[in-house]
């Protein structure tokens, strides 16, 4: 099917629409000089503070990754150099219904200053803020709002939102990376464009970068591209953590920051990788012998248990998303029929939003991959262990639809020491053979044992 994409409204590159017209989605037109600034000049917002100052001279600018990014002038009106990240529909002149209620905030706030350029494909856009909450709300935003149908035109629109899985990234926290695909309500084939983004904190900045297919591309099929959206991210990251180098040499895969750039960092900052990947337990504990993960695969399983389907419709809606998130480190092995994984995160909200998970997600039904199911999620008592709190345990099984038959039972314990989040998950590996919660309270005693000595 043809793609046509006319705009609803005429805006400069600094504000991407994101509602589609009666054919397509709007695409952001060619920038006009005064849109951008020359690098390295602050922005002329109308309340301009020192700390907007500051936030420029961190700025990613210049040639990176193929790109050549150059500041953008915030109106004078305006608080943000990128309003429609934070609201899509912000400068729509119509009445408009989105569904579900309340998908209009993005969740992303308080972006202060930003950057933008083309590669040979695609749009790509660069913002600094001090909303560092804004990861957790895009996330919030993203399980609440899988699918956004607007009735601004007489074709109502859809986008589709989906999370992503993005290599880790040194120096960066509660990373959420996401996945929008714009189309048309009843379409079928390939009409529509997808626009990635990401967003994560580094000390008291949060960072959003967004790649879109540029107007000529998007008609002819090309699309924007998560790897893009990566290595900018990788880029912006490793500038705000004074990486030497050029901007170019930014891409280059992330390196652990030398030990005095540790020392200096904030404390949640100090929790990186390598260090979470020392402080797991591994060998033979409780019977299972423990190994680290060869991939982030099983770390992605934890927090989205659907994350392998290529296509899923779930009641309630969001019930993919368990609410463990920012796992980044894990071992995991066997013991007979029973599979361990243990993993840390920085995300110590996770046991809060797991009990959430388990709440409203005690029943699951649908279809995965055109398969009918039925599962069941249950808040088991939680055990005390000493060193830890915000401890939360779950049991799941799953059901044939229509039938008696019941599946195997899993576990799955969770809880923060510190600033670190543990995850204990046993689920069976053979049919028929039920995970046991006494192995999983001791695999998770035996962690936050290590973590406390």
């Amino acid at each position: 099917m043809s793609r046509c994409l006319p705009t609803i409204v005429v805006t400069s590159l600094a504000a991407l629409g994101l509602s589609l017209s009666a054919c397509s989605n709007t695409i952001p037109a060619t920038p006009s000089p005064a849109d951008s600034v020359a690098p390295g000049l602050t922005q002329s917002t109308g309340d301009a503070t020192g700390a907007n100052s500051d936030l420029a001279s961190k700025l990613l600018v210049g040639q990176v990754a193929g790109a050549t990014l150059t500041q953008v002038q915030v109106h004078e009106d305006a608080t943000s150099p990128f309003p429609d990240l934070e609201n899509p529909y912000y400068d729509s002149d119509a009445d408009h219904k989105i569904e579900p209620a309340g998908c209009e905030a993005t969740g992303i706030e308080q972006l202060l200053v930003g950057s933008e350029g083309k590669t040979e494909n695609e749009g790509v856009r660069v913002a600094l803020g001090t909303g560092t909450s804004s990861p957790r709300k895009h996330k919030d935003y993203t399980n609440k709002c899988t699918e956004i149908t607007n009735h601004l035109t007489e074709t109502p629109t859809r986008d589709s939102i989906q999370t992503q899985q993005i290599p880790a990234i040194d120096g960066v926290i509660d990373v959420v990376a996401t996945k929008t695909q714009h189309g048309f309500v009843g379409t079928e084939g390939d009409a529509g464009f997808s626009t990635y983004l990401i967003t994560g904190n580094v000390g008291n900045i949060n960072v959003t970068v967004q790649t879109y297919p540029s107007q000529a591309d998007a008609s002819t099929g090309k699309e924007a591209s998560l790897d893009t959206a990566v290595k900018i991210f990788n880029a912006q990251v490793k500038k705000l953590k004074g990486s030497s180098g050029s901007a170019e040499d930014s891409t280059a895969p992330s390196q652990t920051p030398p030990a005095s750039s540790q020392e200096s960092s904030t404390p949640s900052q100090n929790t990186s990788n390598q260090d979470l990947s020392s402080k797991l337990i591994n060998g033979s504990v409780a019977g299972f012998s423990l190994a680290p993960m060869e991939s982030l695969s099983p770390l992605a399983a934890i927090s989205n248990s659907f994350y392998e389907a290529t296509e899923h419709e779930l009641n309630p809606e969001g019930c993919d998303q368990t609410g463990l998130d920012n796992l980044t480190a894990g071992t995991e092995g066997s013991h007979g029929p029973v599979h361990a994984r243990v993993a840390l995160g920085t995300d110590t909200s996770s046991p809060q939003k797991h009990k959430q998970y388990a709440q409203k997600c005690s029943t699951i039904t649908g279809s995965v991959n055109g398969e009918a199911i039925f599962e069941s999620v249950t808040l088991e008592e939680a055990p005390v262990v000493k060193g830890a709190n915000n401890i939360v345990a779950t049991s799941m099984s799953g059901s044939t639809p229509n039938t008696d038959e019941v599946g195997p039972r899993s576990y799955l314990i969770t809880g923060n020491v510190g600033n670190v989040n543990v995850v204990v998950h046993l689920f069976p590996i053979e049919d028929g053979q039920d995970a046991s919660f006494t192995d999983a309270v001791a695999l998770f005693k035996a962690q936050v044992e290590k973590l406390n000595s």
